[in-house]
């Protein structure tokens, strides 16, 4: 039996909600400020999530894609080369 409130069928997803614009833009390798004019312009699409807007990865890669250039993973800060 679902749980009240929980239509049937529906599974409730908890986790995580994408990436903040700071971490969006260190991602694209662009200013903060030049992200968060995208998004005033409605030309980066944003998730709300508890009144903070979020990045998805699909929408990091049509960016990266759209603008031709390479999507930073940051698995490499840190270290030394």
């Amino acid at each position: 039996m679902a749980k009240k409130g929980t239509p049937i069928g529906v599974t409730k997803k908890r986790g995580w909600a994408g990436h903040t614009i700071p971490q969006a833009a260190a991602r694209l390798q662009m200013g903060e400020s030049q992200i968060r004019r995208a998004v005033d312009r409605g030309e980066v699409k944003v998730v709300e999530f508890a009144g903070l807007k979020r990045i998805t990865d699909a929408e990091i890669a049509r960016i990266a894609e759209m603008l031709g250039i390479e999507i930073a993973d940051g698995t490499n800060e840190g270290q030394a080369a």
